[in-house]
């Protein structure tokens, strides 16, 4: 409230001003002098000091250059900036990027923001400089410089990209403004090429080194990764019984330690899937193949009805499963279902008679049974576990009748049934990788209408989109080609969103191994628009018939191959790394709440990443103690897919998996991203 003194003082000043309207300019400085001597509380001279003004927190981006680490080739950006502010006081910065896709400059709604990775320490010795962390830091005399040190090729994969970069000051004071610094159309010319690493040679010895048509798998052991190739042929084409393992220290960039060892049988043209051990950890189920070699579809192969359990570890022996397939089978297909057990599909048996059968084992039991058969023969297909927990069946071709394409199945564990997804696939000797939004894609081959080595992708959608405006089902590839026709490639996923597409043979007649290197990147997936395909550097040596593995750091391991013309080719037993960050997802802080009973049990959790990458997630329960799992019914498995970092509520109809209220259940959550991460549990009663 004014108070009288104070009234009088501001009507004072009124009659002042207006009598400056009627004379001259001076005298009205004069008397608006003269009014401030009066000691009006905001005009000086009487009485009050004005508050001290905290200036502005400040960022402002300077230069940006690039520098080459003489190791890898890898491209680094420095970044210089400026910090104003109140002197004296002390804060930290964010350092962030993003895609411009709107061109305005500002990261607007659907433009994510993600953290940059910083160099190492290693890296920073190497080229003599300090990173400016963003931490701790002071502005001694109102203002500060640095540089930090981007290494983007951690961010941004293989693949060129055009990139507005921010800095955000932190640890502002009460009430004082922060300006973040944006400077876009900042350039990454691509990652850098892969690393050729040593350690040895590949494969079952130095007479005949080498390895192809193996398989491979990678598990987060300590303190390194380590990665696990089994079977396959050696140089001179024979099939062999070895495996290798290595322990790849990324930490120095070039190290790995490998070691052979013999496995329990000879085996090439097998399929091999994880599956969880009674101890927890992960082992390899290695199934059937043939141990006479590569032999020619519509020969008579003798095939193979045995299965080797591997572990990752030097103490772990490879053993023989306790009893043998049901059916003899090559170039068959196996992946791990939710109830920890492991689907084996189709293949070549002797005198190509077993090619519609499927069979499950159960680690428990350590046994093979017999499931529901396929609705036709199938061999050189793929089975890709979908997040909705169906398995989908496609490509690959009859034995019998090799040059009519297939349709592609889902298979149901629940119910033991196949059904038809009503779209046939023309091609085999393609991959297929399953992205974190739901989405499998099945890249290059050959079609099995002519045998021609094809550009081209299918992608299968797991859940419709835009509320079921585009359904469920494949979509058409017409738009999208790879950069060069390619089949007995490689492919894997990268963070969570790319898939790199390594080697292969060609559509040369014969074909030549190319050394050529693609990544396809996906946009929203649309009627009109699923993604590109974008080449990137290429590899040391073209190969074909290799693995590709991502590491649970997120660096892809390429490994033997062949390389040559088909007819010609030589087996390789060279390791190439292309090295990037990519850390697993983490569930946390998992909680079930039944407040309208089991059949509407809350699920919430926490998911982290590292690098913001998205993730799904697997829901499984147990109500042994964690000795076998049944997978969970959710009310919607669309929201298990493509989730960002943060916190997540889903429905779980416990009632439907034969739960009652008062049950005591272990919950597990599985993240995956760009590899599985550690199952995260809780233990409750409903």
């Amino acid at each position: 409230m004014m108070t009288a003194a104070l009234a009088r003082q501001v009507y004072g000043i009124g009659i002042l001003l207006m009598m400056a309207k009627k004379v001259t300019k001076g005298m009205a400085l004069l008397l608006i002098g003269t009014a401030m001597m009066l000691g009006v509380p905001g005009c000086g001279g009487g009485g009050f000091t004005p508050p001290n003004v905290i200036a502005a927190l400040v960022a402002t981006i300077g230069q940006v250059s690039s520098l080459t680490d003489p190791t890898t080739g890898e491209t680094i950006l420095s970044i210089d900036y400026t910090v104003t502010g109140d002197p004296g006081q002390s804060f930290g910065l964010e350092f962030k990027f993003f895609v411009d896709a709107n061109g305005n400059g500002m990261p607007d709604a659907g433009e994510s923001e993600f953290s940059m990775t910083e160099i190492s320490t290693a890296l920073e010795a190497l080229f003599g400089v300090t990173s400016e962390n963003g931490s701790n830091l002071s502005l001694a005399t109102g203002s500060a410089s640095g540089t930090f040190y981007w290494q983007a090729g951690a961010d941004l994969g293989f693949v060129g990209a055009t990139v507005c970069v921010e800095i955000t000051p932190t640890g502002a004071l009460s009430g004082q403004t922060v300006q973040t610094g944006i400077q876009c159309n900042v350039t990454y010319d691509g990652g850098s090429p892969p690393v050729t690493v040593s350690g040895g040679n590949i494969g079952p010895g130095a007479a005949q080194p080498g390895r192809a048509r193996h398989t491979a798998h990678a598990v987060d052991t300590m303190p390194n990764p380590s990665l696990l190739a089994v079977g396959g042929v050696d140089g001179g084409a024979n099939a062999v019984s070895t495996l290798d393992r290595f322990d790849l220290d990324l930490g120095n960039r070039m190290q790995v330690l490998a070691f052979s060892q013999a496995g329990q049988n000879t085996r090439v043209r097998h399929a091999s899937a994880f599956f969880f051990n009674s101890q927890g950890n992960v082992s390899v189920l290695v199934t059937g193949g043939t141990n006479t070699g590569p032999v020619t579809l519509g020969t008579t192969p003798t095939a193979l009805n045995t299965a080797d359990i591997y572990g990752f570890s030097p103490t772990e022996s490879v053993t023989a499963t306790g009893s043998t397939m049901q059916m003899d089978r090559e170039r068959h297909a196996a992946c791990w279902l939710p109830n920890n057990t492991v689907l084996i599909t189709g293949g070549v048996g002797t005198n190509a008679g077993t090619s519609t059968s499927a069979e499950i084992y159960d680690p428990v039991s350590d046994s093979f049974s017999l499931v529901a058969s396929l609705p036709g023969p199938r061999a050189d297909h793929t089975c890709t576990l979908l997040p909705n927990g169906m398995v989908l069946l496609a490509g690959g071709r009859d034995p019998m009748n090799p040059t009519t394409p297939q349709p592609a199945f889902l298979y149901d564990f629940r119910t033991n049934t196949w059904s038809s997804t009503g779209t046939n696939i023309d091609r085999y000797q393609h991959t297929a990788t399953l992205l974190v939004n739901g989405v499998c894609a099945l890249i290059g081959g050959r079609k099995v209408s002519d045998d021609s080595v094809v550009a081209t992708a299918d992608f299968y959608r797991s859940f419709p989109e835009n509320n079921g405006g585009i359904p469920a089902g494949f979509t058409s590839s017409a738009s999208v080609a790879l950069s060069a026709a390619r089949t007995e490639h490689a492919a894997a996923l990268l963070g969570s969103t790319e898939i790199l597409v390594t080697g292969g043979f060609d559509n040369g007649a014969p074909g030549s191994a190319l050394d050529s290197a693609e990544v396809f990147i996906p946009t929203p997936f649309t009627s009109l628009t699923i993604g590109m395909f974008s080449p990137v550097t290429a590899l040391t040596t073209a190969r074909a018939r290799h693995t590709s593995t991502t590491l649970p750091g997120g660096s892809n391991v390429l490994l033997g191959g062949v390389t040559g013309t088909m007819g010609m080719e030589s087996a390789l037993n060279t390791i190439e790394v292309y090295q990037f960050n990519n850390s697993a997802p983490t569930v946390s802080n998992i909680a079930v709440s039944t407040p309208s009973g089991p059949a509407a049990a809350g699920i919430t959790f926490d998911l982290a990443d590292a690098e913001g990458d998205r993730a799904f997630v697997i829901v499984r329960f147990s109500t042994d103690g964690g000795q076998t799992y049944q997978f969970a019914t959710l009310t919607d498995y669309a929201k298990t897919v493509n989730l960002a970092p943060g916190s997540y509520t889903l429905t779980w109809n416990a009632t439907a998996d034969g739960l009652s209220a008062g049950q005591a259940v272990m919950l597990e959550i599985i993240p995956v991203g760009g590899r599985m991460g550690t199952p995260a549990t809780a233990s409750f009663t409903l």
